[in-house]
């Protein structure tokens, strides 16, 4: 597919939330529809959205985030933000995950001093987990 474009879905609660990515970048790029997302989700637009955003596709690896299927009466951008993130570390992107772990348990100087940023291709490549599980139940805690 163009830039690497799938769609993909993951469950929140008791439904679920369609997204999709592109991209082959180092960085991570998260767009959120607008209000049209209540209109349509992003299910069946990787391809287009990947063509039509195809000038981050180099630099970054690109997520777009529907709202969850059934949203409930009262449903607030705070419901719409936890979601995200719920769906964000259960997506089993792994190398972000490692990557944005590091940079916010040590500090500037520290990684700096050791040198680590440099190792970070090598350490998302190893010791991926076969499941997210453990990880997801104790970030949720």
């Amino acid at each position: 597919m163009f830039n690497g474009a799938k769609s993909d879905r993951i469950k929140i609660g008791n439904t679920v939330m369609e997204y999709i990515t592109f991209g082959k970048g180092d960085k991570t790029l998260v767009i959120i529809p607008g209000l049209s997302d209540g209109l349509k989700t992003v299910k069946g637009t990787a391809m287009t959205m990947a063509l039509m955003y195809r000038k981050y596709a180099k630099e970054y690896k690109v997520f777009v985030f529907s709202r969850k299927n059934q949203l409930e009466e009262g449903y607030d951008t705070r419901h719409m933000a936890r979601d995200l993130k719920e769906a964000m570390a259960e997506g089993g992107d792994y190398k972000n995950l490692v990557i944005d772990s590091m940079e916010k348990t040590y500090t500037e100087d520290y990684l700096k001093r050791k040198k680590y940023r440099w190792m970070y291709p090598v350490i998302t490549r190893i010791g991926k987990p076969k499941d997210f599980n453990r990880f997801i139940i104790q970030a949720k805690a």
